[in-house]
């Protein structure tokens, strides 16, 4: 038994919905080389791959036409190569919505006026004469 990769193909519809090329696709990357020499070989003729999933030859080459349109399958030198990985992509942010736009806005705004509260908080601080100042210079007339 051995663990492999395989390409999320619930993200395309045409072939999800498939049954023969999701079936065919599947017994492909299970059955297809691992090695370094023969990474996604599959040593497999159509009518051998037709049996082993108890599909007609014709739907296994139909199913075969769409896997090569969507790059899953290749065929080289007469060989078929199955893809069970793709390259990776890099992870993009989502879309912001219109709503989270103005939550944000929203946030933002109560963060201004919190800073700036708290900036004629200090300023009123830094202005004001405290008791122990105004006890000390009250019977000299300095403040």
């Amino acid at each position: 038994m051995r663990y492999t990769t395989i390409i999320d193909i619930a993200q395309c519809p045409e072939i999800y919905r498939n049954i023969n090329a999701r079936l065919t696709y599947l017994h492909m990357v299970l059955t297809c080389g691992y090695h370094d020499n023969d990474k996604g070989l599959v040593r497999k003729s159509v009518r051998q791959l037709s049996a082993e999933t108890g599909i007609t030859k014709s739907a296994t080459e139909n199913a075969l036409r769409l896997l090569k349109k969507f790059d899953l399958v290749r065929k080289n030198r007469g060989r078929l190569y199955v893809r069970t990985w793709a390259p990776e992509q890099p992870i993009t942010k989502p879309k912001r919505k219109a709503q989270d736009i103005r939550e944000q806005a929203i946030a933002q705004e109560r963060e201004d006026k919190q800073r700036q509260l708290l900036e004629s908080i200090e300023e009123s601080k830094r202005g004001a004469i405290t008791w122990e100042k105004y006890k000390a210079g009250a019977g000299t007339g300095k403040i």
